[in-house]
């Protein structure tokens, strides 16, 4: 059985059972680090999700959102980062693995279950993490790590590439 005391993991058994759309929030620490290298939400942080539960049938549609503080380093300086992030979303949890998802079925991905009245949302914001937080962050407008642009090309020579220069 799933961890309870996990802000990922709603129970849905009541929305499923009575037919009505539902909004829960859930506030507590992540039991996973959600995001790249340079900058994620570490494992332990406080997080907010809010989800509203849709019932299909023999399914639940979930939309949700997570805001969390996240915390890096510039990859161009190495100053530390600690933006906020909200990250969305969407999915369809099915109470069988009969649900039918529509006429591709046999190509969809496989529908994600509901097991034992809950549904685990943190593979989900993993990979939009994934997928939307950069892998390279920079500090937001100066950065002390960018390099100014030389006003001649003889101003600034990478001594690294000097033994270069009898080729051109």
């Amino acid at each position: 059985m799933k961890n309870q005391t996990s802000p990922f993991v709603f129970e849905v058994g009541t929305v499923l059972r009575s037919g009505l759309m539902e909004v829960r929030q859930l506030e507590g620490d992540t039991p996973v680090r959600i995001g790249p290298e340079m900058i994620a939400v570490p494992e332990g942080a406080p997080v907010s999700v809010e989800a509203r539960l849709n019932p299909l049938g023999d399914a639940i549609m979930v939309d949700a959102s997570l805001d969390a503080q996240l915390s890096g380093q510039c990859v161009r300086c190495l100053a530390e980062l600690s933006p906020k992030v909200h990250l969305e979303v969407q999915e369809v949890f099915a109470a069988d693995e009969d649900f039918i998802q529509g006429e591709d079925a046999e190509e969809a991905e496989e529908t994600p279950l509901i097991e034992h009245d809950t549904i685990d949302l943190t593979q989900l914001f993993l990979d939009e993490a994934g997928l939307n937080l950069p892998f390279s962050p920079v500090c937001e407008g100066e950065c002390e790590g960018d390099v100014p642009e030389p006003d001649t090309e003889d101003e600034v020579r990478d001594v690294r590439w000097a033994g270069l220069e009898k080729f051109l």
